[in-house]
Order: structure tokens, then C-alpha cells, then sequence
């Protein structure tokens, strides 16, 4: 995980290529820290029925890229 703070908007979302940029890390180790429940993907409610026959894309939100950097510092 880079030693910078990530400078991220708190409501913005970002995917997972945009996410492990930001941390400085892998897209496949981010998907492992996801799988440990270590940053939690952001997951819309009230999904409109028309997206909801594709797999949704996986995003984070800022404020939890932010939180999951000050947990690693």
C-alpha cells in the first residue's frame, strides 16, 4: 500500500483499476483484500430491474479507499 494518502472525492466511486492505482497495490491483491473483508465494494440498493440481468461492476467508494488506507498506515 503506498505510503500517500490517496487523494480521492468521498462520494465518488471508483472500479477496481482506478482503486489499486490509487493504493498502489494489484488488482488481484486488491480482489484478496476484498475477500477478507479488509475494503468493502460499494453495493447500490434500489438497482433499477433492467441492470440487474448483468453482474454489477465492483466499485469503491472514496471514503472507504480512504478508510481502508488508514488502516494499513
Amino acid at each position: 500500500v503506498t505510503s500517500e494518502e490517496p487523494k480521492v472525492n468521498p462520494d465518488a466511486r471508483y472500479n477496481i483499476k482506478e482503486t489499486s492505482a490509487l493504493l498502489g497495490i494489484d488488482r488481484s491483491t486488491l480482489r484478496s483484500y476484498v475477500k477478507a473483508g479488509y475494503i468493502h465494494p460499494f453495493m447500490p440498493k434500489n438497482r433499477p430491474r433492467i441492470l440487474q440481468t448483468r453482474a454489477p461492476r465492483t466499485r469503491f467508494l472514496g471514503s472507504e479507499i480512504s478508510r481502508f488506507w488508514w488502516q494499513w498506515v
